[in-house]
């Protein structure tokens, strides 16, 4: 335990952008409170790499086709397969006009933040039929899609590309990978443990000190913590007391 936090240290600034599980808006609170400037999940919570790098990707380019935005019409809705809930309109150009919106928004945040928290769930991925890897199903059936455990090396080739055009856009901007706590026990424990076993050998994979940090969020739950009263009644989702105690480490300094 002593080790653990050896190598962590949150560089200065206050300006932070926070991607990913819900794990990210669960720190959030806990950064306003500690005077920084936070902008979490635009586009809802995504749970896997490649979604989550996806949008930096599209906030950060000139244009981006309607095609890569995976649109789709469901439940008198239209619906973006790239995000959550956030990402539903009734009118098409309405939805056009949010994600634009949103993408600048997005854009504007990683030019000016100090430090990007990426916080990834799971290597299991949902595969459309149409569209590929997805952010979230929107409700859609299952017959549309297939859940697909993605490689390390497709993963982190999806990273750090993206991750080489950020730099251009802002070469001073920390990137700080963690994987989030929260168990994935509907796809069953053993698949759980499948999933973040691939998520710490992709972390691993991509980390150079030089330009990304580590932030062992979920080894601290899990190997540290590990009690059932760190957890929520369903086992899966960690509670204040644990979230309280995560952010106090992400917090804490040398």
């Amino acid at each position: 335990m002593l080790d653990l936090f050896h190598d962590w240290e949150l560089m200065p600034g206050r300006r932070i952008v926070l991607l990913g599980s819900c794990f990210s808006d669960n720190l959030g609170p806990y950064l306003e409170q500690a005077d920084y400037h936070v902008y979490s999940n635009p586009f809802g919570t995504l749970f896997h790499p490649i979604p989550i790098m996806n949008w930096i990707d599209m906030a950060i380019s000139e244009e981006v086709s309607e095609e890569r935005l995976q649109i789709v019409y469901h439940e008198n809705q239209w619906k973006s397969l790239c995000g959550g809930k956030e990402l539903r309109e009734s009118n098409r150009d309405d939805l056009l006009e949010k994600i634009q919106l949103k993408r600048v928004e997005l854009r504007v945040e990683l030019e000016e933040a100090e430090v990007l928290v990426l916080t990834l769930g799971t290597a299991h991925a949902w595969v459309h039929e149409e569209f590929g890897i997805v952010g979230n199903c929107q409700r859609l059936p299952n017959s549309n899609f297939q859940r697909k455990l993605i490689s390390v090396e497709e993963m982190a080739d999806t990273v750090i590309s993206v991750l080489n055009k950020l730099n251009r856009v802002n070469p001073f901007l920390q990137v700080v990978l963690t994987i989030s706590p929260v168990k994935h026990w509907r796809m069953g424990v053993v698949e759980n443990s499948r999933t973040k076993a691939r998520l710490v050998e992709l972390v691993h994979t991509l980390r150079v000190p030089q330009l990304l940090s580590y932030f062992p969020s979920y080894e601290y739950v899990t190997d540290i913590l590990r009690n059932d009263e760190y957890f929520n009644s369903d086992r899966c989702h960690i509670n204040e007391r644990a979230i309280s105690l995560v952010a106090d480490k992400f917090l804490s300094k040398k």
